[in-house]
């Protein structure tokens, strides 16, 4: 062989190895990217070096710097040969990463889906999240409830409840002056002429949500009590466990039911550790602030926030600046923006790259599932106590969502808490289960609650037990 085609056989064998070493630097620093903004959000970076991350960071720039050094030298062992062939190879080379950097980023944009609280591509929600997106859109929420009387309206004690004598944007929902579920606007629902009353406290299932006050379960149950019992409607859309205990204090005690009611649902239990509605109901219904309550020892102690003012929420600088936010079990610091790495929202290269390898926070003990089943436990028996010291007879009712009844669940959280405490409670799952749960509850759209023959079928589930707690002073 030639000394010439020897020459030639070098410089494209280096070509060859430049442009492997320039794609593998563009791939290195990508997963350097990676590494280190996974290691950022740990409180010891340095003793987070000897994580798994904290290692392939290490490896990266190791190799890196080593991937440079040799690129490097091709280029000026050439340079001094007086050829430019390599040089140029490389900076063609490198405008052709930039160039499918850009296309992709381009490619992206025109992908995305710009939601009103989060950006997605495809089924894949873009992280970081973006406080200052959410904020924007719930301040417009919050301009536009002030134009109008809202159905749910903020409470320093409750964290919401329903306003009285309102009447829901869709027309479905109307509230007495008492601030009760009703059938008519502003009309009250105190009557004395009934021989007995029965309250019902709960969330929305119990409300009777995307359906009209008739096809209520609650309404349906006095139906086939023959009228003889006052039902009063105290569920509210989205509360949990402990939002239905501070109702009861505040709002059922002055009526003195004879029967109360408590129903609910297995995700009521997630509520009671959580602060803000706007984490638990990413949907702009819910912009307020609640109570969260903590235990100590054995007794329940009412965390006081410094404003329950939906508007104080979202004058906040940062979501991490959120009073008690890490009492809140929504809250996931890794999948929300953060001091220092604002540039990365703006490439949704880098946040689709993110997304696709989310961080995973570690569960809080404030949060965790030990916590909250014995916060919750605590929270039954106190409202059943409560209850029963008032003279009334308590029903703790579990109602099954579709998860329960379509995935054939055995036994959720809900009962397995139930079964815990050791009170008498009703499951109506086994009962429903019985009927065709087709027809039972709306479509997902509609949030998925009971639909009329649901209700129907719960009030139908209720009876029996209900008339045996009435007994025959109401007969």
């Amino acid at each position: 062989m030639k000394a010439a085609d020897r020459g030639e056989n070098t410089l494209v064998e280096a070509e060859w190895a430049v442009m492997g070493g320039i794609y593998a630097l563009g791939a290195l620093a990508l997963l350097a990217f990676l590494s280190l903004y996974r290691l950022s959000a740990k409180d010891e970076i340095l003793a987070s070096l000897l994580s798994p991350w904290g290692i392939v960071l290490v490896g990266t720039i190791v190799v890196g710097m080593l991937v440079m050094f040799i690129v490097g030298r091709s280029c000026c062992r050439q340079w001094r040969e007086g050829s430019m062939r390599l040089l140029l190879n490389v900076t063609m080379n490198v405008l052709v990463l930039v160039t499918i950097g850009l296309t992709t980023e381009l490619a992206l944009r025109y992908l995305v889906v710009h939601r009103t609280y989060d950006d997605e591509i495809g089924e894949v929600k873009l992280y970081p999240r973006q406080w200052e997106k959410v904020t924007a859109a719930y301040t417009a929420v919050l301009d536009k409830a002030e134009a109008v009387s809202p159905y749910l309206v903020s409470s320093q004690s409750l964290g919401w409840t329903i306003g009285p004598s309102r009447k829901s944007e869709n027309a479905m929902y109307f509230s007495s002056v008492e601030g009760l579920r009703s059938a008519a606007q502003g009309t009250s629902v105190k009557d004395d002429t009934y021989t007995c009353r029965i309250a019902l406290i709960g969330d929305s299932f119990t409300f009777g949500e995307a359906v009209h006050y008739k096809d209520t379960w609650g309404f349906i149950l006095g139906e086939r009590l023959g009228g003889r019992c006052q039902i009063l409607n105290f569920g509210v859309i989205g509360y949990g466990i402990d939002q239905a205990y501070l109702r009861y204090l505040q709002d059922v005690r002055p009526w003195h039911p004879d029967l109360v009611i408590f129903s609910f649902i297995n995700d009521d239990l997630r509520r009671a550790v959580s602060i803000y509605g706007f984490l638990e109901f990413p949907d702009g219904r819910f912009p307020f602030t609640k109570p969260r309550f903590l235990l100590k020892g054995n007794q329940l102690e009412l965390m006081t926030l410094p404003s329950a003012l939906p508007r104080d929420t979202f004058a906040s600088v940062s979501i991490h600046d959120l009073p008690s936010i890490s009492h809140d079990v929504g809250y996931a610091p890794l999948q929300w923006d953060r001091a220092g790495w604002e540039w990365v929202t703006r490439s949704y290269v880098l946040r689709l790259l993110i997304s696709l390898y989310p961080l995973h926070d570690r569960e809080r003990p404030e949060v965790s599932r030990s916590a909250t089943m014995e916060l919750n436990a605590t929270l039954i028996l106190n409202l059943r106590q409560a209850i029963l010291d008032d003279g009334a007879k308590a029903l703790i009712v579990f109602l099954p969502d579709q998860h329960d009844l379509s995935h054939n669940v055995k036994e959720g959280l809900s009962l397995q808490l139930l079964r815990m405490i050791k009170i008498p409670y009703v499951n109506v799952a086994p009962c429903m289960k019985s009927s065709p749960i087709e027809g039972l509850f709306n479509p997902p759209s509609l949030g998925g609650h009971y639909s009329p023959k649901g209700n129907r079928e719960a009030a139908n589930c209720l009876f029996q037990e209900v008339n045996s707690n009435l007994g025959e002073r109401f007969s």
